[in-house]
């Protein structure tokens, strides 16, 4: 798993259509990037701890991408963090700035909904986008703990993933 993981980075983010590597990839590896995707890949729970700027939120944003993108019409990934404004300078900055050096024929049947915090799997058969079939922020803040677990209770999908961004702050 952790190889096709590895090789889509590879051709999501660091080559150019024709194969050829991009003089400035979007995601550069190191060792700690490495060693949080080969163990997201290897475990069905998985938390990680580390010092600031080790790329544990960026690690978190790669892996949701990748994993909604391998089957998106039964996909549906949430991303927790304490406050939206918080996980917009942490987490979801990153996926955003991921999605955004997405090659576009990647992105052709997706629509960001900022007002959402959401990233939508649109069927190209023209039938109605599922909003499970998504990548979802969902703030988890004591303040809007009721809130946040009505959004993840009941989210039904063949592939569910949760990413609790600084899990230790959320309630």
């Amino acid at each position: 798993k952790y190889g096709h993981l590895r090789e889509c980075v590879e051709l999501l983010w660091r080559t150019d259509a024709n194969g050829k590597p991009l003089k400035n990839p979007k995601v550069e590896w190191n060792e700690w990037v490495d060693k949080m995707l080969e163990e997201a890949c290897g475990h069905q729970f998985l938390s990680v701890a580390g010092c600031s700027s080790s790329c544990k939120s960026f690690s978190g944003a790669i892996y949701g991408i990748c994993t909604f993108l391998s089957w998106p019409s039964e996909t549906s990934v949430l991303i927790t963090s304490t406050s939206i404004q918080g996980a917009k300078k942490r987490i979801w900055k990153a996926v955003i700035e991921l999605w955004n050096a997405l090659p576009d024929r990647v992105k052709k049947d997706y629509k960001i909904r900022s007002s959402l915090n959401m990233i939508q799997y649109v069927p190209p058969d023209g039938s109605i986008p599922s909003d499970s079939a998504s990548i979802n922020l969902i703030a988890a803040e004591p303040k809007q703990e009721a809130g946040a677990m009505g959004k993840l209770i009941g989210i039904k999908g063949k592939q569910v993933l949760l990413i609790a961004d600084e899990l230790c702050e959320l309630s």
